[in-house]
């Protein structure tokens, strides 16, 4: 689940003021290399929405997307 704020240090007058709110569920599986490596993978797919603050530049969408990562740790 994640939330992106509007947060803007720099505001223009053609610069868009968006936020979303994401729904992703996601399967995912750790194994270790060793004493102090491991690596994972995950891979999910979900609801995202964007809100729009300007209408005549973007409008809300409603869409699917797919979330995959692939990561390396080190632990101390």
């Amino acid at each position: 689940m994640g939330y992106h704020p509007e947060l803007a240090l720099f505001n223009t007058d053609d610069a868009p003021e968006v936020s979303d709110f994401s729904i992703i569920p996601t399967w995912g599986i750790r194994r270790n290399l060793g004493k102090h490596f491991n690596y994972e993978a995950g891979l999910g797919a979900g609801f995202s929405y964007t809100f729009a603050k300007r209408a005549g530049y973007l409008k809300n969408k409603s869409e699917l997307e797919l979330n995959m990562h692939l990561r390396i740790g080190y632990r101390f």
